[in-house]
């Protein structure tokens, strides 16, 4: 009866130390064995980059491990890497203090990563291998906002074999992880779109983004490492960094920062504002991006601040302007930025009236452009006579 007993107990102990060898690669709370806990905030960065941006993420991964030895000894940094260059599968890296950058798992097939089924599952990959108590997501791949391609694709965030994800469906992957977001950082081109930030209200606190296209290396993430993990200012001080780094070199960015709970608010009195008009004067309106023949899948970005400023009367702006400087309190832009786009003149025209945020009016005789526009729920809370002839 003893020697059964004592056999039972090391069998026991024998379970629980091969459980502890399993998970130790995995669990960045217990690199020497101890005890595992929650983390206080998990930020994962999710790479569409098996296509033409493939070298700039393995650039961009170099400078996150460059970095690592800034995050916080209770938060962790989750890769998923989908890389062309690689030739292989797609993998997660997990990058903290204490150890570094490893791979922690790698997957069986190489899916499309802007498929939503693929999203869905690496993201709840993650999110069960490494609990936090916070959460962070950076969206990295191309992207053209909310606005449609030519020939009917969709092409919104992310890009694989020709494979593009609309917002909605974005959002819906989103929600279905059962997270809240503390922001969602978008380091590809165009998504820092009004209707873009308030489809995603209601998955993220912060949605931190340039309305502009950005240069191929994106964000400099050795240096904004460190906001990534702060409890408070984040918001500012991740564009802030990105647009001081670039203002040092020869390309250029717009960022800024969009608070989710003030962008009903931001709908209301926009829509207001924009009722009292009867036609939409867009001469001498910031312009990000045009319906230009070469590149037929971009739609009319302009700066809201400087098309309501060219629209309203000056007490009317007055009043709508203390409205977007609540739902959009940090703008960050050079004076010169990169487009590759003929058709833009790519600098700062309207300083004075500067949202660092984009939105459409449909133009008339596009109607796949505007009817794409009007499934969005920023669209239905505007006037439905709104028409730029």
């Amino acid at each position: 009866m003893k020697r059964s007993i004592l056999l039972l107990i090391i069998y026991v102990l024998a379970l629980g130390l091969a459980a502890c060898d399993r998970h130790s690669d995995v669990n960045p709370r217990n690199p020497g064995g101890e005890k595992s806990d929650t983390l206080r905030r998990l930020v994962v960065v999710y790479m569409a980059a098996d296509n033409n941006l493939s070298s700039m993420a393995n650039a961009d991964v170099s400078e996150m491990e460059r970095a690592a030895g800034d995050i916080p000894g209770d938060c962790a940094l989750a890769v998923y890497v989908d890389n062309y260059s690689d030739q292989g599968n797609p993998y997660i890296l997990l990058i903290d203090k204490a150890r570094g950058k490893r791979i922690v798992r790698t997957y069986d097939e190489d899916p499309i990563s802007t498929d939503s089924t693929t999203m869905q599952q690496v993201l709840g990959d993650i999110l069960e291998a490494f609990p936090a108590r916070e959460h962070g997501l950076v969206l990295w791949s191309h992207s053209t906002g909310w606005a449609p391609s030519a020939d009917g694709r969709r092409r919104t965030w992310g890009s694989e074999q020709s494979h593009e994800m609309p917002i909605p469906t974005l959002t819906r992957v989103l929600e279905k992880t059962g997270v809240h977001w503390q922001y969602i950082f978008y380091d590809c081109c165009f998504m820092q779109c009004v209707e873009v930030a308030y489809q995603m209200r209601h998955v993220t606190d912060w949605s931190l983004a340039a309305p502009i296209e950005i240069p191929g290396l994106g964000a400099p993430y050795d240096l904004i490492m460190p906001y990534l993990f702060q409890k408070e200012n984040f918001a500012r001080n991740i564009p802030a960094a990105y647009h001081d780094y670039y203002e040092k070199t020869s390309y250029g960015v717009i960022l800024s920062a969009i608070r989710s709970d003030r962008l009903d608010e931001l709908a209301r009195a926009t829509a207001a504002a924009l009722d009292t008009v009867t036609h939409v004067n867009t001469l001498g309106v910031q312009c990000y991006g045009a319906y230009t023949a070469n590149t037929s899948w971009v739609g009319e970005f302009r700066d809201m601040a400087s098309l309501m400023n060219r629209n309203l009367c000056p007490a009317d702006y007055a009043t709508w302007w203390a409205t977007l400087e609540q739902a959009i309190p940090h703008r960050f832009a050079t004076n010169l930025w990169f487009s590759a786009y003929r058709t833009i003149d790519s600098r700062l025209t309207d300083p004075e009236h500067f949202a660092g945020a984009s939105m459409y009016i449909p133009v008339e005789g596009r109607t796949g452009m505007n009817e794409h526009w009007h499934e969005y729920e920023w669209a239905r809370r505007m006037p439905q006579s709104l028409l730029i002839n």
